[in-house]
């Protein structure tokens, strides 16, 4: 944080004793403050350990769910002089604290800290003058939206204080008309408990690395689908969260029979976020972490596979039935509050099979269920029998789908009718299980907004995603649930979502109401844009400047005061995609700052013996082995474009110590690596492919030797050099070795690994052999002939790439490769047809996954906004424009551009010290022209091909200097 907030800071954490039972809470707090005249600016600080609303006068001004990647906590700022008036001014802001890991946050208790500033003088923060509410509207669900995410949200209206935001402090309390309820504390508004002061607490505060914008309004463009959704193939489910109120965390147990005429075979997926055992006819169908079942109550470190999430993703089970009646028994670990399980049929419809408490027809329809149990969840088994245990009973019939993201799975969408729905103009209506879609024709990361009116007690679902097929918004992708509830209450209800997501499409859907549901405004409110970007790019070809303006929107959306993988996915700052997404943001926005926080973020993470976390900032923790080096390789790039030697210094004891972590992992003493599988409790990425990588892996010790020459570098510019010579030794070593286990001479190529037992894999990927070349592992001589079995000079330009798997990330080691090898009309090549292709199939950010020979790529359901796949807007400006630095901190740098591939470039290149103007042309003599400036002094090495040198003209401005021609 700046000098002048640290002068200036005062006021205190505060927060409300939630309810013990929940982990995650909301409160409401409120505070009033008075002017006597228009002030000149009008500022207010505030941090949040979660997420929060900040509303001025009624007015939704600001949002943020960024965790600070350090112990330090965030503290932004929002300019709110458009919103204050002369006389009373009401501040409301809506908290939430998870209380629990997160893939993006670390897990603390609940806590806030706000300071105004009027003319620059302190003049409200938060004490225990303020009052504050727990929200308890705000429902337990247990439902996580995906494994390292918050839970499901669901909101009862009819629980919820009216205008809490601008009513009169001392009529708060009158906001909520219950009589029943009337002597519930939990309705009134409190003073909050003080946590700490903010000076002496161990949450110092911060300034954020980058300006955050006002939340501003951004409509829908088009009312794209609406129907009727009704129940089709079969669902079984059952929960305990009743007898849970009554006895507690536990094992529990369902029982229940089905009655079948034939013996039949069917397919079913199960459904549940929390370790089962599910039995049939005393025979085990399916069961999931029984045997290492800890692994679900998520510790703050675990080198588990948390953000694979197994646990939400549904589990296949072939179910047989025999005739007459069956038993089903199932257990079920609910040490947590999410005790619901669901089994969906893919070939029965519904009303097919029938739960019955007995076998026998005039059985009640539904579940027995019972527990706590004595017996662990490790040595449960269907011996055990509700007939001699107190039990409760369960119906489906009177219990709805706890998990309704699932159930929706299993309806028919039916756009029949759908011209009465599709009206043009708000307000819009829609009847009992009838459902429209609002399109907003790009993947936003924000908050999705209603303004509803219906009856007291109607229900609605509310879907934002963004992947729609046949007119449907998935509710559940890939484990993660992207449902939200609310229950009217019979006035106007504004829902805001509580927590970010990512959407392009909001479908809402009339569950249970008695009449029609209006709405009357369907919205997101996300960041406005309101401050260009310092970097910017156009050149001749339409192709290629659509793909960096898709890249700039891919951005907007996966930069956050962080670097998101991706809106709709985990929500997380992730080293590899980081990596590309901050080259590309040098370049379009010159956010130096951002870029250095995340890459300390990650230094922050380092465990005493020297593995640093693949996530940052977050509360779980994840090894990917080639993700830890590629820091080193990052750092490099940071230097190379800032010069911070000081940064360097301060993180070279981490890079150190996490190559004395690898050194100490190798198979011999600077020796290769092996896959580390066994310690970890994961293996290296690489890519989303099908790589052999047993053993000692060709393509983990390439990045290897790639972090290793980057190390080299770095410590041989701070005057380090015993660690560079030890260094690039090892990276000699390294390569020699991998050479001897690994290529193959008579195929010219890598083989993807040797394993321990002596053999060398049978599998040559093409991912493996550009690796080879990316990390100096092959020979320069094999450079070419390794390349020419790769690729090729036609589309689709790779050989092996074609598939399923197909993706923009491993294209940026493709195209780092290539341009290395002074491959640049082919590189250029490949990215207007791979970025061009994925366009014309309808990309308006760039998506996870690409196949440009596959059909029907739009309807895929993957993440269609992912940061990694930016690389072009990284080489537009280093290769095409042809400008990047010569030495570090970009005061000089290299001129080469690619005249032929455009006829024209006009460009502003973001340095840490101003920015480049850069324009040339090739005229159709190809004669070159030229015009470089800067706002700051620079130097610029021309590096021109001889064919272009007597034909350059070469004009530059007052601050520009030209060095010596290279070649």
């Amino acid at each position: 944080m700046n000098n002048v907030m640290l002068k200036k800071i005062v006021g205190e954490w505060i927060w409300f004793p939630c309810d013990p039972d929940r982990n995650e809470s909301n409160i409401f707090f409120r505070n009033d403050f008075s002017l006597n005249e228009t002030p000149g600016k009008a500022e207010i600080w505030i941090s949040v350990k979660t997420d929060f609303h900040l509303f001025v006068n009624g007015r939704h001004c600001a949002a943020s769910s960024v965790a600070n990647p350090t112990d330090n906590q965030y503290a932004f700022l929002f300019d709110i002089t458009y919103l204050v008036q002369i006389g009373v001014n009401q501040i409301a802001v809506h908290a939430f604290n998870a209380n629990a890991p997160l893939s993006g946050n670390i897990q603390e208790n609940g806590g806030m800290w706000l300071q105004l500033h009027i003319d620059d003088v302190p003049t409200l923060w938060t004490d225990k003058n303020w009052l504050c509410f727990q929200a308890l509207c705000y429902q337990k669900t247990g439902l996580k939206r995906a494994i390292g995410a918050s839970e499901i949200e669901k909101i009862d209206f009819q629980k919820y204080p009216l205008h809490w935001k601008t009513a009169p402090l001392e009529k708060l309390d009158d906001l909520l008309e219950n009589p029943e309820d009337e002597y519930d504390l939990n309705l009134f508004w409190h003073h909050p408990k003080i946590i700490e002061r903010v000076k002496k607490g161990r949450y110092t505060l911060e300034t954020t690395p980058e300006t955050i914008d006002m939340f501003e309004p951004c409509p829908w463009k088009e009312l794209i689908s609406a129907g009727q959704y009704l129940p089709s193939y079969l669902v079984l489910w059952v929960e305990f969260n009743s007898i849970m109120k009554q006895n507690g965390l536990g094992v529990f147990m369902a029982e229940t029979y089905v009655y079948v005429p034939t013996n039949e075979t069917h397919l079913a997926e199960l459904f549940s976020d929390r370790p089962y055992q599910l039995f049939v006819n005393d025979q085990e169908v399916s069961c999931r972490g029984k045997n290492d079942w800890k692994e679900y109550d998520e510790p703050a470190l675990c080198s588990k596979h948390f953000l694979e999430i197994r646990g939400c993703r549904g589990c296949s089970v072939e179910m047989t039935l025999f005739e007459g009646w069956n038993r089903i028994v199932l257990f079920k670990d609910c040490s947590a509050w999410n005790t619901g399980i669901m089994l969906r049929w893919t070939d029965l419809k519904r009303d097919k099979i029938h739960v019955m408490q007995a076998p026998q027809v005039t059985s009640a329809e539904g579940w027995n269920i019972t527990g706590p149990l004595q017996t662990p969840f490790s040595l449960v088994s269907p011996a055990i029998s509700t007939e001699s245990l107190p039990c409760e009973h369960y119906s489906m019939t009177r219990n709805y789908p706890p998990d309704v993201s699932v159930y929706l799975d299993s309806c028919v969408f039916n756009a029949a009718g759908a011209e009465r729905l599709k009206q043009q103009d708000e307000p819009h209506f829609v009847g009992n299980k009838e459902y429209l879609v609002f399109d907003f024709k790009k993947t936003l990361l924000g908050y999705a907004e209603l303004k509803i009116q219906g009856s007291k007690g109607d229900v609605v679902d509310i879907v934002c995603g963004e992947q729609m097929v046949d007119g449907e918004v998935i509710a559940y992708t890939g484990g993660r649930r992207n449902l939200s509830t609310v229950i009217l209450s019979g006035m106007v209800d504004e829902w805001l979502s509580t927590s970010v997501q990512g959407f392009r499409y909001v479908m809402v859907l009339a569950r249970k109401v008695t009449g029609v549901v209006t709405l009357e405004k369907v919205q997101a409110r996300v960041p406005s844009q309101n401050i260009p970007p310092a970097g910017s790019f156009r050149c001749s070809n339409e192709v290629l400047n659509r793909i960096w303006d898709v890249g700039v929107e891919t951005l907007s959306s996966t930069v956050r005061c962080c670097f998101l993988d991706a809106p709709c996915r985990d929500q997380a700052q992730f080293i590899a995609d980081a990596m590309i997404q901050s080259w590309a943001v040098y370049h379009l926005n010159g956010s130096f700052a951002l870029v250095e926080k995340a890459i300390e973020g990650f230094a922050h993470t380092q465990l005493e013996t020297g593995e640093i976390n693949s996530i940052s900032p977050s509360g779980i923790f994840q090894v990917l082995p080639d993700y830890s080096l590629l820091w080193i390789v990052w750092l490099h790039r940071h230097i190379l474009y800032t010069g911070n030697k000081a940064m360097l210094k301060k993180l070279f004891p981490v890079l150190k110590k996490l190559l004395q972590f690898y050194n100490y992992q190798a198979v011999t003493p600077e020796g290769p690596l092996p896959d580390m599988r066994d310690y970890h409790g994961t293996y290296c990425f690489l890519d989303h492919a099908d790589i052999d990588r047993k053993g000692v892996c060709t393509g983990l010790n390439a990045i290897y030797c790639r972090a290793l020459i980057s190390a080299v570098y770095l410590a041989e510019l701070i005057d380090r050099h015993e660690c560079a010579q030890a260094w690039k030794r090892r990276a000699a070593l390294v390569s020699t070795q991998m050479r001897q286990l690994t290529w193959d001479e008579q195929k010219g190529l890598f083989a993807d690994s040797y394993h321990l037992d002596g053999t060398r894999s049978t599998q040559y990927s093409w991912q493996t052999n550009v690796l080879a070349i990316y990390g100096g592992i092959a020979k320069t001589e094999n450079f070419g002939p390794i390349w020419n079995l790769l690729f090729t000079e036609e589309e689709p330009y790779e050989r092996f790439a074609a598939g399923e798997f197909n993706n923009p990330y491993f294209k940026f080691f493709i195209l780092e490769s290539a341009f290395a090898l002074g491959l640049n009309v082919w590189a250029m090549h490949l990215i207007r047809y791979y970025w061009g292709t994925m366009l014309e199939a309808g990309a308006t950010s760039w998506w996870e996954l690409f196949d440009p020979t596959g059909t029907e790529q739009s309807l895929r359901l993957i993440s269609k906004c992912h940061g990694y796949a930016v690389s072009p807007n990284i080489y537009f400006i280093s290769e095409l424009v042809g400008i990047r630095p010569a030495e570090p901190g970009m005061k000089r740098v290299y001129f080469n551009p690619l005249p032929g591939e455009v006829t024209w470039v006009n460009a502003f290149v973001p340095t840490p010290h101003g920015r480049i103007l850069v324009k040339w042309e090739m005229d159709d003599n190809r004669n070159l022209s030229v015009f470089i400036s800067s706002n700051t002094p620079l130097e610029v090495i021309p590096v021109i091909s001889a064919k272009l040198v007597e034909s350059i003209e070469l004009n530059v401005g007052e601050n520009v200097t030209v060095l010596a021609q290279e070649e």
